[in-house]
C-alpha cells in the first residue's frame, strides 16, 4: 500500500516472511478520529440570508460545523451567517445539502463554553447588532425581515460586527465559475469568496439574472414535472419575489383576488404585509386546486398540508432545463421578469 497508512516501507523478503507466518500485526498509531466531536441537539437559531433572518434548527454541533434544518435548497458554497442568540454569530459555508438539511462549516472554530457546550470565541456588541438592525436574543428562531435597504455584502457585514473571516476563504474562484468546471468541493478549502456574494442586498451586481430563453426552458421543465404543484410554486416565486416559506404557508383567507393582494401574516413588527399581485400571478392562483378541508392555497394533494419538501421534483426540473446550479432563492431575484 502506497504511503504510511499501515507502515513504513519494508523489504520484499521481510514482507514475504511476515505473510507466510500469518501473524503480521500492525498496531494503530495516531488519533483515533480526525473530526471534531459532534453534539446532538434540538436548538433554535437563525440564518441570515438575503434580507431575512430565517429560523432553523441545529440538529448537531461541533467545533468546526453543524447540521441545520429549515432552509430549502441552498447551493454548495453558499455563505451564511448563523445567529445562535445571546449576541453569538458566526460566518459559515454550506458544504453538504439534503432536502431541508444542510451541513455547514464555520469560518472560525467554536470554543468550549466551560460547562460542556460550545460557543463563539467572542460575542458581538449589542450596540452593533442594534445598529445593523439584526437579531437580539429574544428573537432567535423567529422569521423576520431584515433591513431591505441595507447594501452590505457578507464581507462588510462580518467586518462591521467584528466577526473574524479566515484568510483562506478570501480570493478563491467564484463558486458559480468553479461549478461550471465541475469543481464540487464538499469538504476542502474551495469556497465562494466573500467579496463575490452579496448576501443582504437584493439589488446588487452579483445576482443571478436569467435570460428569456433560460426562463422558457425552466417553465417547460416545471410544467412537465411529475409534481403537479411545482409549476404553480415556481411561477409564484418568480412573479411575486416572495420568500418560498411565505408562499407555501399562504391561506386562501390571505388572498384577495378582487383587489389583487396577498397578505403576509404579522411579522415581528406586528404589522401584516401586503403584496400586490400582477395579472399573471392572479392567473396562476386561479389555477390552484381547492379542497373543502384545506385552508392552504398551495398544498400537497396527498396530505392537504403545506409541502415539507419538494426537492426531488425541483432538482429534476432544473437539471432538465440545463440550470442545475440555480436555487429557488435565485428565482426571487428575477421577480416580475418574463414567465
Amino acid at each position: 500500500v502506497q504511503g504510511y497508512v499501515y507502515s513504513k516501507p519494508i523489504s520484499c523478503d521481510d514482507f514475504c516472511q511476515r505473510l507466510e507466518a500469518g501473524k503480521w500485526i500492525i498496531d494503530p498509531s495516531g488519533p483515533a478520529k480526525h473530526r471534531s466531536e459532534r453534539r446532538t441537539m434540538y436548538r433554535k437559531a437563525d440564518v441570515i440570508l438575503g434580507n431575512y433572518c430565517h429560523p432553523v434548527l441545529i440538529r448537531n454541533l461541533s467545533e468546526s460545523g453543524a447540521l441545520i434544518e429549515g432552509l430549502i435548497d441552498l447551493p454548495l458554497g453558499t455563505q451564511i451567517i448563523v445567529d445562535f442568540g445571546e449576541c453569538e454569530l458566526a460566518v459559515a459555508t454550506v458544504r453538504r445539502t439534503s432536502k431541508k438539511q444542510h451541513g455547514i462549516q464555520f469560518g472560525q472554530a467554536l470554543v468550549s463554553d466551560g460547562i460542556g457546550g460550545l460557543c463563539t470565541s467572542h460575542r458581538v456588541s449589542p450596540y452593533l447588532l442594534s445598529k445593523a438592525g439584526l437579531s437580539t436574543s429574544d428573537q432567535t428562531g423567529k422569521a423576520r425581515e431584515w433591513d431591505s435597504t441595507n447594501a452590505f455584502t457578507i464581507e462588510k457585514l462580518a467586518e462591521s460586527l467584528g466577526l473574524k473571516m479566515p484568510a483562506r476563504l478570501l480570493g478563491r474562484p467564484d463558486t458559480q465559475f468553479a461549478r461550471a468546471r465541475g469543481e464540487h468541493d464538499q469538504g476542502g478549502d474551495t469556497a465562494t469568496p466573500f467579496q463575490s456574494l452579496s448576501l443582504l442586498n437584493p439589488g446588487n451586481s452579483t445576482e443571478r439574472y436569467f435570460a428569456p430563453e433560460e426562463m422558457e426552458r425552466l417553465k417547460k421543465a416545471v410544467e412537465t414535472s411529475h409534481n403537479p404543484s411545482l409549476k404553480h410554486i415556481i411561477a409564484l416565486v418568480v412573479l411575486t419575489g416572495e420568500r418560498l416559506q411565505d408562499l407555501l404557508t399562504s391561506r386562501w383567507d390571505d388572498i384577495d383576488l378582487e383587489t389583487g393582494q396577498l397578505t403576509i401574516p404579522a411579522s415581528e413588527s406586528g404589522t401584516p404585509r401586503k403584496v400586490y399581485l400582477s395579472a399573471a400571478a392572479i392567473a396562476v392562483i386561479d389555477q390552484l386546486p381547492r379542497w373543502d378541508d384545506c385552508p392552504y392555497a398551495i398544498a400537497n394533494p396527498r396530505t392537504r398540508k403545506p409541502y415539507h419538501s419538494f426537492f426531488g421534483s425541483w432538482d429534476a426540473a432544473r437539471k432538465k432545463a440545463g440550470l442545475a446550479n440555480i436555487s429557488i432563492h435565485d428565482l426571487r431575484n428575477s421577480f416580475a421578469r418574463t414567465w
